[in-house]
């Protein structure tokens, strides 16, 4: 009688484990891909009704009144990192100012390009000038006219600078810096595909 009960189980065990094999194949093969493109289907859904909700309140004044003064605040941001091309002659003054301000002799400052502005690889609507700058002047008076550089609005960055000795004077050092400004490109020199 036993092997009689043993035979059952083992086939009833055979059963339920094809049973479970075939389920799992079944759920692996088609149910778990339906939940991905489900998932994927319902992000779409919910990308595109915020479009919509979007394009649908665009079309309120209050909406337009909000989005305009947040370009605004945006666009005060990037003054301070960028500057008007028009406006680098009197960068150029700003710079002889704050190095009268700190002290240092000999001062003199050029552009080195003789193009406005330089295109950025990568960047469409900004571009940078370069303006090599020298002077004499003690290591003190040298840090404080960097500081004040890296403080004035827009952002002018100290891209090289070279330090020598003086002959004459051991307190005073010769200079040399290559400072770099980011400049706003000229819409009219950007084509309508964004390229300059």
């Amino acid at each position: 009688m036993k092997p009689l009960y043993k035979r059952y189980f083992t086939i009833l065990s055979l059963l339920w484990g094809c049973t479970f094999v075939a389920l799992l194949v079944v759920y692996v093969c088609l149910v778990e891909p339906q939940k991905s493109l489900l998932m994927a289907i319902n992000n779409n859904v919910k990308l595109r009704k915020s479009e919509y909700n979007r394009t649908k309140a665009a079309d309120n004044q209050e909406t337009r009144f909000k989005w305009n003064h947040e370009l605004s605040l945006i666009d005060k941001q990037l003054q301070n990192f960028a500057i008007d091309p028009n406006n680098l002659d009197e960068l150029t003054f700003d710079i002889s100012r704050i190095a009268n301000s700190v002290g240092v002799n000999a001062f003199a400052s050029r552009r080195i390009s003789s193009e406005v502005y330089s295109t950025i690889p990568g960047c469409e609507y900004i571009g940078y000038a370069e303006i090599r700058v020298e002077f004499r002047s003690s290591f003190n008076k040298f840090a404080r006219f960097i500081n004040t550089l890296e403080r004035h609005e827009p952002f002018i960055f100290v891209n090289e600078f070279t330090i020598s000795n003086s002959d004459k004077n051991d307190l005073e050092h010769s200079t040399n810096m290559v400072l770099h400004v980011f400049v706003k490109m000229q819409t009219e020199d950007i084509d309508e595909e964004g390229r300059i």
